[in-house]
């Protein structure tokens, strides 16, 4: 009894001495089972929101079948609507609608939810349900939960599938298991008949793709299965309805990716982060309080050999952990890229097929009565089965109305076809039939007159096509090969010809003026084929025409072929693409394997090994130092009496040194107030200041500058061509220039660039720099400040955009309006009175003035965008000069000028873009013309001057004043007595000019003093401008 008694009083005594420790201790359950559940409930602000796309293809009762396929939007949205307590009111907002707003279904339920686990709750929301609002965390594989979806409003009992891979994110598919059909009457009282005399029933599948942990929905995807109309009174069924899809857009699926990884991220923590960093909190508490009853000897003297090797040990399995999930990311990222590069090549390859049909179209449209010859010889010419082999036929068909068919028929045999006939036979109210098509094998020859609107996909294609005036492609076609040879998927493309005079403008693309459709047969293997998409070995994919992956739907398979590929797949994702308004999805599949896969294997078990001797080998180390640590403090205690000694001898020292420490100290002092200066304002700026040791090639940066780059200290490599890789590829040889300009002292570094952090945005840098030279000259250091300008240089981007689509709006109606006005004044409309001719020439000088203006901030806005194109070809100076001269005979005549010209003879042609060059030659000549007074003097003079040709324009007008000169190539600017002689410029001919010198290779300057000729000119290499790409040339 006393031995028990003293036990009891013993535990009391050791925990009075441990409270905290055990107050920690009992807190953790605390945190996991209340606190936890607590934060992670669903928050009252919670919304969940997803783009889906829908596919929907009603029934025609008229026709007995059911029509094409036609898209329409979807919003599906979750939001708390009202709560009390942890009661949540969760609207979900279910509705599907045409793309004019039509609706063809709306469904918005009421769930009653419990916050804290996301279970319904009965006696709340507009019903009573069991199951989950979307599915519940911690799902384990083959386990299965009860889901209610909007469509039906019935519970679905969603059933393990298996997992799968979703932008690098590891999910569980379910699909739903009860699929009887339920009545929806009550919610689809907008169609006709229902409920009074008819309802409606739908059976459909559900599939969904859930983050495990979080039970996030990442993707969903329901489609019918069964959606008929029934009777009442009978309850017999009568009609079918609707077939449709609803899907999640890629663009959804990647938005809920990362949800759901900061979801599951938070879970985490949170139910075991903090548990275990508080569990480890009470062990150190215990440890370093040293009262642990049997290891009690034992800790004193070695619990920080215990503490290290503990430590050391996390250490190992966290670099195990990182590792492991670097590999795994690197998986991931090495998947999605091999994807995006396979899915772009597709796409692109699809626009240049769609695109070649559009051109073969331009020619119907320029004249509508191309013979079989003329369209044999078009195709021959442009070589398309050579240059685009997917393309197995080209052809035109005609639309024919019910009252032309026996007319047209008689006079396709009158042109050499007796045999004619449109085929399949019946009456119809319009007909499609081909008229020709190329190659001319056998097969193609036996479709001449073939309806194609006859054919359900086809004909879908070709209404997309008569609605939207554009190229338009069907869904999946089995086409036939060679005899024997069985069938093979494709599709058809059309693009519709439309009533007009194309040279004339008056197309109309009104469906009604379609006669006819130009269109190719695709065979969708050699399309996939051509398209480079195979470089990768260690991926494949399956492209299904629409949205769902049937096998009725497959039109390519990069699998076939592929032994075992099936054994071992890790990612899976898909993709939708769109292709003239039709989507097709791409199923991508593949087994990765890393670079150095098998060095991978090996480190990731070395980690381990490592990682445990080293921890043995630390606490063996610290053990044994331990265990002399008696004998070191008697050695110190004996060495100590000798220190004694010596102390009176060491303080005379100190003092000695203190002394010049503490002058030293002042001087330090002050240096480091002076650099917390500046490093304050450079911080508060956000500016970065950097410094480049030329003679080692070493680069030094303030924080600021690894800010503005995104770049930690650790992965710089402090050189400058590593500061080179963050710039922008095309940035690059312009700084570059820059800078080797202002190392040999030819003008100050100043200027702006774009570069590319790691998470792929791009950032505007201002870059301002000085050279410090030796006392030879030579460069050896450069000293320079950065400042982030990327929030400046999208408002100017975006003013420029805007520039330039309102110039663009312009650019036809005032173009319309210059040729009505011609027209007017030529006397094409009739004669008028002359006071209103004289109005009429008013209006057509202004409209003049426009319309140059329109051109002018065109060619600004394409300048400052980039986009616009340097195309040098072989080019005579002086031929394209005299041009210019020539079209300003009226102006120079008018003003009286005297025009002298000196043209080098021996000019060779030299590679200039002539369009450009025209450009500079006008303006020079033109402000000249413009600036100078009556009966003055222009020199032109265009030579070759040591590897340049040269081209300068002189004039004895009035001066620019020397206080505006810096301003003239500026945009917008004009010199003031410039505005006196003529207020009507735009201020934008010389930057333009400017802009195009400079971009070409070429140089730019003036000249002008008081008493002196004013003299503007430009220089180019013989070798030529320098080519630039883009997308627009400049007027």
């Amino acid at each position: 009894m006393d031995k028990i008694k003293h036990t009891i009083t013993a535990f009391i005594q050791y925990v009075r001495r441990n409270i905290f420790s055990f107050a920690v201790l009992l807190f953790v359950p605390l945190w996991y089972f209340l606190v936890a559940p607590y934060l992670l409930m669903i928050p009252s602000d919670f919304t969940y929101k997803a783009d889906m796309v829908s596919v929907d293809n009603f029934y025609d009762a008229s026709i007995g079948e059911f029509g094409a396929e036609q898209y329409s939007k979807t919003d599906f949205s979750y939001e708390v609507v009202s709560y009390a307590g942890f009661i949540f009111t969760i609207k979900n907002i279910f509705h599907v609608a045409s793309l004019d707003g039509k609706t063809i279904f709306r469904a918005e339920p009421l769930y009653g939810i419990n916050a804290l686990n996301g279970q319904h709750v009965r006696g709340a929301g507009d019903r009573d349900r069991d199951g989950y609002l979307f599915a519940p965390r911690w799902l384990k594989g083959g386990s299965s939960f009860t889901y209610w979806h909007a469509s039906n409003n019935t519970p679905s009992q969603m059933k393990y599938v298996g997992e799968e891979t979703l932008y690098g994110l590891k999910v569980f598919k379910y699909q739903k298991s009860n699929i009887e059909p339920t009545d929806q009457t009550e919610l689809m009282g907008f169609l006709p008949g229902v409920p009074e005399t008819r309802g409606v029933k739908l059976s459909s599948d559900l599939f969904m793709w859930i983050e495990p942990i979080s039970g996030h929905v990442v993707k969903m995807e329901d489609f019918s299965i069964d959606y008929f109309y029934f009777d009442i009174k009978t309850g017999e069924r009568s009609l079918p309805y609707n077939q449709f899809l609803n899907t999640y857009t890629d663009e959804s699926v990647r938005a809920h990716v990362q949800m759901a990884e900061q979801e599951r991220n938070k879970i985490i923590f949170f139910q075991f982060g903090v548990p275990f960093l508080l569990l480890l909190l009470v062990l150190f508490m215990l440890m370093y309080i040293r009262q642990v009853t049997m290891v009690k000897n034992f800790w004193r003297e070695n619990w920080i050999a215990l503490i290290i090797f503990i430590v050391s040990i996390a250490i190992t399995f966290v670099v195990y952990y990182l590792f492991e999930a670097n590999a795994e990311k690197e998986k991931q990222s090495h998947f999605a890229t091999e994807v995006a590069e396979i899915s772009a090549n597709i796409q692109k390859q699809m626009e240049i097929y769609v695109n070649t049909l559009r051109g073969t179209g331009g020619l119907f449209a320029a004249s509508q009565t191309v013979s079989r010859d003329e369209w044999r010889a078009y195709l021959t010419a442009i070589k398309v089965f050579k240059n685009y082999p997917g393309i197995q036929g080209l052809g035109f068909a005609q639309i024919v109305s019910s009252d032309e068919k026996d007319a047209f028929i008689a006079s396709m045999r009158k042109e050499g076809l007796p045999d004619f006939v449109i085929t399949p036979e019946g009456e119809r109210s319009a007909y499609t039939p081909i008229l020709y098509v190329e190659p001319p094998t056998e097969m193609d020859r036996r479709s001449i007159g073939f309806d194609m609107s006859t054919e359900k996909t086809r004909r879908s294609a070709m209404a997309s096509a008569s609605a939207s005036g554009e190229a338009s492609i069907s869904g999946r076609v089995m086409l036939m090969q060679q005899e024997g040879a069985g069938m093979k998927a494709g599709f058809v493309a059309y693009a519709p010809v439309h009533w007009g005079d194309v040279a004339s403008g008056s197309v109309s693309r009104q469906p009604e003026s379609v006669f006819g459709y130009v269109f190719s047969v695709i065979d969708a293997a050699e399309l996939v084929r051509g398209s480079q998409a195979f470089k990768s070995a260690d991926i494949t994919f399956r492209i299904y025409d629409g949205l769902r992956m049937l096998p009725e739907r497959l039109m390519f398979d990069a699998s076939e072929g592929v032994e075992g590929w099936a054994s071992d797949l890790t990612f899976r994702t898909t993709v939708t693409m769109y292709v003239a308004d039709h989507p097709w999805t791409i199923e991508f599949t593949n087994a990765p394997l890393l670079p150095n896969g098998r060095t991978y294997a090996v480190l990731r078990y070395l980690i381990v090994v490592v990682g445990l001797l080293m921890s043995f080998a630390l606490f063996g180390v610290i053990y044994v130092t331990a265990r002399s640590k008696k004998q070191a403090i008697a050695y110190a205690e004996n060495a100590n009496s000798d220190l004694v000694t010596n102390i009176a001898e060491l303080e005379n020292t100190k003092k000695a040194v203190l002394n010049i420490l503490d002058d030293v100290e002042s001087e330090k002092e002050n240096l480091a107030k002076v650099s917390r200066r500046l490093a304050l304002a450079t911080e508060s700026a956000q500016i970065g200041v950097w410094e480049w040791d030329i003679t080692k090639d070493k680069i030094s940066w303030n924080d600021q500058m690894y800010a503005l780059y995104a770049m930690s200290k650790e992965e710089s490599e402090r050189t400058f061509e590593a500061w080179q890789k963050r710039l922008h590829p095309d940035d690059k040889k312009l700084r570059d220039d820059a800078i080797q300009a202002a190392l040999r002292g030819e003008k100050e570094f100043n200027m702006q660039f774009r570069i590319i952090w790691p998470s792929g945005e791009t950032h505007y840098i201002q870059d301002h720099a000085l050279v410090e030279r030796d006392g030879d000259g030579k460069a050896i250091k450069m000293v320079g400040v950065n400042w982030d300008i990327t929030k400046e240089s999208i408002v100017d981007r975006e003013k420029t955009e805007f520039v330039s689509l309102a110039s663009h709006q312009l650019k036809t109606p005032v173009g319309a309006i210059q040729w009505n006005l011609e027209m007017l004044l030529d006397g094409d409309y009739g004669e008028m009175p002359d006071n209103q001719k004289e109005i009429l020439r008013e209006t057509y000088s202004l409209n003049t003035r426009i319309n140059e203006l329109i051109h002018a901030l065109l060619n600004v806005s394409r300048i400052e965008m980039g986009v616009f194109i340097v195309e040098p070809t072989p080019t005579d100076f002086v031929a394209v000069c005299n041009e210019v001269l020539k079209e300003m005979e009226g102006r120079i005549a008018q003003k009286g000028h005297q025009m002298i010209t000196h043209f080098d003879a021996q000019l060779p042609i030299i590679p200039a873009d002539a369009k450009l060059l025209r450009v500079v030659f006008q303006n020079f000549i033109s402000n000249a013309v413009k600036y100078t007074q009556d009966n003055g003097r222009i020199t032109v003079v265009l030579h070759a001057d040591g590897g340049n040709v040269i081209f300068s324009v002189s004039n004895n007008g009035e001066p620019i004043p020397e206080g505006e000169q810096s301003q003239i190539f500026q945009k917008m600017f004009r010199a003031s007595n410039a505005q006196k002689q003529d207020v009507d410029g735009t201020g934008l001919g010389l930057y333009v000019v400017k802009q195009i010198v400079e971009n070409a290779g070429g140089k730019i300057w003036f000249t002008s003093k008081v008493g002196e000729d004013t003299v503007f000119a430009c220089l180019f290499p013989l070798s030529g401008m320098i080519a630039k790409r883009g997308t627009k040339k400049l007027d």
